[in-house]
């Protein structure tokens, strides 16, 4: 009887098959983790179409009046500030939305459930203090009317006392409400036009939010748009349906000088009601 050895691989041709492996995990990965966030923007979409949705049964609910940024009639106390949108009891409610717990600060928080997958930030512990960082969430609402550039802006903090004041949209005051941006992926809860510049934010310091807090001395949006979803934001407008867009598609610089924003075009994108646009 004839007997053999079993033949082994040599180490060449060992070397031959994991560089063949490799070969194709590299190009496998890039496919996985675009996958990956595709299913997370999905995600990210659907809670943005909640709030949408939320925001237009508001409206019907309270006579086309849509959930405004801040409602000083909800009440005020000096340590609490509880006029936000997030603490909304009747929008809260539509969403489905409850306390976290019994503590002042869990109004603020959104559930887990409703943070943007893609959201690192918001998940991390360590970096969030309940009595710094109250507002924990993934998306803000869009207030650029009464930005810095508006004709009736809304200076914080100076003016949050308990004057009244109500910063908010009636469905007659908003034309195209398909092209009007109402919810947008960021890291607080508001952002205006100026924090969808992405060069001098999102390109530089990404969503590092306590670094944009401590830099809104400087020039810099305490709240801008965080471009997360491969440097493109997710968006909730006030018809109701959500969509994408690139940045080089949310934020407009001036041809004839690139660092120079074009806000004739940006105005366009952020300004619900154009009647407040400081020209």
């Amino acid at each position: 009887m004839i007997t053999g050895k079993k033949k082994a691989f040599t180490l060449v041709e060992l070397l031959v098959v994991i560089s063949i492996i490799a070969l194709l995990l590299s190009i496998l990965m890039p496919s996985l983790r675009k996958a990956r966030e595709q299913a997370r923007s999905v995600v990210c979409k659907n809670h943005l179409n909640q709030l949408g949705l939320a925001g237009a049964i508001y409206s019907n609910d309270n006579d086309g009046w849509y959930v405004p940024v801040i409602d000083e009639t909800m009440g005020y106390e000096a340590t609490d500030y509880a006029f936000f949108w997030n603490t909304n009891a009747a929008f809260r409610k539509i969403l489905g939305w409850t306390n976290n717990n019994d503590d002042d600060t869990s109004r603020y928080v959104l559930p887990k459930k409703f943070w943007c997958p893609t959201d690192r930030r918001v998940r991390d512990d360590a970096y969030w203090d309940d009595a710094t960082w109250v507002n924990r969430l993934s998306y803000a609402y869009n207030m650029t009317d009464w930005g810095n550039d508006s004709t009736d802006p809304y200076i914080w903090p100076t003016e949050m006392v308990d004057n009244g004041n109500y910063l908010g949209h009636h469905a007659n005051r908003i034309k195209r409400a398909s092209e009007k941006i109402m919810f947008v992926d960021a890291g607080d809860l508001w952002t205006h036009k100026k924090g969808a510049d992405y060069k001098n934010h999102w390109d530089k310091y990404g969503s590092d939010i306590e670094f944009y807090r401590g830099g809104a001395s400087a020039g810099l949006s305490p709240s801008p748009t965080m471009y997360r979803h491969d440097e493109s934001i997710n968006l909730a407008y006030y018809d109701g349906h959500v969509g994408n867009l690139k940045k080089a598609k949310a934020f407009y610089y001036n041809p004839s000088n690139p660092r120079r924003p074009d806000n004739k075009r940006n105005n366009k994108i952020w300004f619900v009601d154009h009647s407040r646009i400081d020209d």
